[in-house]
């Protein structure tokens, strides 16, 4: 169950709606998070040839909607009823990933901050985490300690919304800084910072998808601290890919925590959160673990400054993401996955096309197509380009390698992305 949040995941949006810089606004009252990756392409070094498979049909378009108007004004910070006492589950094993935590929210005692404060309040309630938001505007967040510190942080989560209003995972490190993204039923994707009790916005997108009020939505955040490297952080949303990413020198080092968000845009929400899932690793610049370290040399030797090890979220034996840009001509994100079987390797794949695929419009280069890729007229995987909710997105396998990749473009270019798969993809 924890792997099917993962899938197909992007970045969230924060309410703040302001349309000029970064704004400074008072923190919202209780805090949640959930994070998840996508998986990244692997480099190549041969050149591929590939084949369509079918007749192609027009890409889909979203059309976004209004963006909010509301920023919350007024900083709530509901008190725990009772000391949080974490559940830390046994170290799973291989199928789980890096699982540390995964909550049904059927225990009332497992470590998630709950309270009131005036016309918000969080509660256990009915297996699940029940979030009242009832003043428009204003925001509510709920933390949980991750018990240990680690360097990059995966959360991913189940939300229903009663109305329009936003959705999110923050991530703390241990001097209780929260750093994360929330995505509104507007369309606007916001990163942001809670830093001594005032609300920073660090990024807004404007995107094509949003939180569905009455919908359950599967949001991940990904957040990976200094310790890696730079500070970076994904959002993801399920059945829509990876949203976007951010990306600076200065940030957090380590995370010892995340919290769950819900905010009101004009008029009053309830947000029930039903499911949530945190994978974290240790991180760190200074090396990888081995499977990850032997991983790495097969991606292209001028991305290695921009990729870290990043959190396994299914029998994975390592995953590395590289972050090429937060934004421009090509792809943003690359995902590489080393597994043992191509059993593996190959269901992880179809779930992907299964989620993303449309018909094939021939060729890669211009438009949607699922079919085989090959290199001296060897068939060395199969391989993928299609549209997702923010752009576009490859993935490929290597049958003799067992490295599934991805490429993520969120301007949504097929032949530029294609240019980079064929220059640095197929390995």
């Amino acid at each position: 169950m924890a792997r099917s949040i993962l899938v197909g995941i992007a970045v969230v949006a924060l309410v703040a709606a302001c349309t000029g810089g970064p704004a400074t606004t008072p923190a919202p009252t209780a805090a949640p998070t959930l994070g998840i990756t996508t998986p990244l392409p692997t480099t190549a070094v041969a050149t591929p040839t590939v084949v369509p498979t079918a007749e192609p049909t027009e890409e889909p378009t979203v059309e976004p909607t209004l963006e909010p108007t509301v920023e919350p004004t007024v900083e709530l910070t509901p008190e725990p009823t009772d000391e949080p006492t974490p559940e830390v589950t046994e170290t799973p094993d291989n199928v789980n990933g890096d699982l540390i935590i995964f909550d049904d929210f059927v225990d009332e005692n497992s470590g998630w901050a709950t309270g009131e404060s005036g016309n918000l309040s969080i509660a256990y309630q009915d297996g699940s985490l029940h979030f009242d938001v009832a003043d428009p505007g204003q925001g509510i967040w709920s933390k949980r300690s991750l018990d240990g510190e680690f360097g990059v942080v995966l959360a991913a989560g189940f939300f229903t919304a009663t109305t329009d209003g936003a959705i999110g995972y923050l991530c703390t490190n241990p001097l209780g800084e929260q750093y994360g993204a929330l995505l509104t039923s507007t369309n606007r994707l916001v990163f942001f910072s809670v830093i001594g009790g005032e609300t920073n916005v660090l990024k807004r997108h404007d995107i094509d998808v949003g939180m569905t009020p009455g919908a359950t939505e599967g949001f991940g955040l990904e957040c990976a601290g200094t310790s890696t490297g730079n500070f970076r952080m994904v959002a993801v949303l399920q059945g829509s890919g990876t949203l976007a990413a951010y990306e600076n020198v200065e940030g957090p080092e380590t995370f010892t925590g995340v919290a769950l968000y819900s905010e009101a845009l004009d008029v009053a929400t309830t947000v029930d959160v039903s499911q949530t899932a945190v994978y974290a690793i240790p991180g760190s610049a200074e090396g990888m673990t081995p499977e990850a370290e032997e991983l790495m040399t097969h991606v292209p030797s001028d991305w290695g400054d921009t990729c870290i090890e990043t959190p396994a979220s299914d029998v994975a034996e390592a995953v590395i993401s590289c972050f090429l840009q937060t934004e421009g001509t090509g792809a943003e994100l690359a995902i590489f996955q080393q597994y043992s079987t191509k059993e593996d390797m190959d269901a992880t794949y179809q779930n992907t096309v299964d989620i993303f695929g449309v018909e094939s419009e021939g060729s890669c280069q211009s438009g949607p197509n699922e079919t085989t890729w090959s290199i001296n007229s060897e068939t060395r995987g199969r391989v993928q380009c299609a549209p997702q909710g923010v752009g576009i997105r490859f993935d490929w396998t290597d049958d003799q390698l067992m490295i599934l990749s991805s490429l993520f473009d969120f301007e949504g270019d097929y032949q530029n992305t294609y240019n980079l798969w064929v220059d640095a993809g197929p390995i």
